[in-house]
């Protein structure tokens, strides 16, 4: 495999989530989580489905090493694989509809409430 003309994709039950300082990789399937840079999760959403070149040169050249350390490492610890064709593996489907109107509530209770 050529992964500088390869994309990577993370496995659809692999989701990435943005934090404040850093971000993690939840893997819904295997039940664990990864604590990741957020460069890496930028890399990994804003710049999914572009080859490594690409990215690379989104950095100027400057990240090369460490974005190749960062593929190694998802790819080492099965978060995601190389592929050349990313559109015939689909995100998983996270959307939630429910019937309900109101999802959850707060009701306030103390002695000189008068709810019955």
């Amino acid at each position: 495999m050529n992964q500088a003309s390869e994309v990577f994709k993370l496995y659809a039950n692999c989701l990435p989530v943005k934090g404040a300082r850093r971000s993690t990789i939840c893997d819904l399937q295997k039940q664990r989580m990864r604590l990741i840079p957020n460069d890496l999760f930028y890399i990994l959403t804003d710049c999914a489905g572009l080859a490594t070149t690409e990215i690379k040169r989104r950095f100027n050249g400057k990240c090369d090493e460490v974005i190749d350390d960062y593929f190694a490492m998802l790819t080492q610890e099965a978060y995601g694989f190389w592929c050349d064709e990313p559109e015939l593996f689909p995100e998983l489907d996270v959307s939630w509809e429910r019937p309900e109107k109101i999802t959850n509530a707060i009701i306030d209770i103390d002695s000189s409430s008068k709810h019955d």
